[in-house]
């Protein structure tokens, strides 16, 4: 089985390695405590596959935003509308960090599992409209997926992408939806409308973009986010990117348990991170 495991950044995609029975130099001994410790110019050397013991992982590093990671998904999918066999994928699972809209809900922290993506920006945005008015909707779908029209929302099915995949799909983890925004939410009034207009739990740049990719493929995808803090707040207040990475690890090594091990009863025996 091969997975492509989609990040937007190479601190984030380290923290997903790091539990992993990966040899080589791939993942640091330490992790950045903080945004302090990460430099967006970081690079990786990221291998064109890592062998576990029952699983192909590809990593990918899409980059930060819905444009970035469209464009680095879209280029690795169309090798495999070009019929490179080699380059088949069963699914892909994007991990990365998320800002909460209900730290009740989906702490710092925590794990998420997305129910679906939404892309609310899309649509036709009125001069005289302020923070309590929905954009007008585009009469132009952004997508058409068997013969279904997708605007702004995509719903997903990570139960059924789990299972098609072979990882650990009896998790007890928080669930809800994702909202992808093109620029993230500074302050807590936008950060409030944001949640509103998309309906969601958690807030992040890619998810929508990297779905709808894999939606047109008809290949199962799974968002998994770790919460690093509460949406509308910037660094250093109410950050714990820590907590999120180690998350990430934690959350990474659980989902994959059933193809490192190959042990039909580790999917129950697991623990829950």
């Amino acid at each position: 089985m091969r997975l492509l495991l989609v990040c937007a950044t190479p601190m984030e995609l380290r923290a997903c390695l790091a539990l992993l029975p990966v040899s080589g130099k791939t993942v640091p001994a330490k992790m950045p405590s903080s945004l302090d410790g990460f430099n967006p110019r970081d690079r990786l050397d990221v291998p064109p596959a890592l062998r576990l013991q029952y699983c192909t992982l590809e990593p990918l590093v899409c980059g930060i935003g819905p444009v970035a990671s469209a464009l680095a998904v879209g280029h690795r999918l169309g090798r495999v509308r070009e019929g490179q066999s080699d380059d088949c994928l069963q699914g892909i699972l994007n991990m990365g960090v998320a800002g909460t809209y209900d730290a009740d809900a989906a702490p710092v922290g925590s794990l998420v599992l997305i129910t679906e993506e939404s892309f609310p920006e899309y649509g036709v945005w009125h001069h005289q409209q302020n923070d309590t008015h929905m954009p007008s909707p585009l009469p132009f779908p952004q997508a058409e997926i068997s013969g279904r029209e997708i605007f702004t929302r995509l719903v997903l099915e990570p139960d059924r992408a789990l299972g098609n995949m072979g990882m650990n799909w009896n998790s007890e983890l928080p669930r809800g939806a994702g909202v992808t925004v093109a620029g993230v939410s500074g302050t807590p009034q936008r950060a409030g409308y944001i949640a509103d207009l998309g309906s969601g739990l958690v807030e992040n740049m890619e998810g929508f973009s990297l779905a709808l990719g894999a939606a047109a493929a008809r290949i199962p995808f799974v968002e998994l986010r770790a919460i690093s803090n509460k949406a509308g707040q910037r660094p250093p207040h109410g950050w714990d990117m820590t907590a999120a990475l180690a998350a990430l690890g934690q959350g990474m090594k659980y989902l994959l348990t059933p193809l490192l091990c190959g042990n039909a009863t580790a999917r129950d025996a697991s623990a829950s991170p």
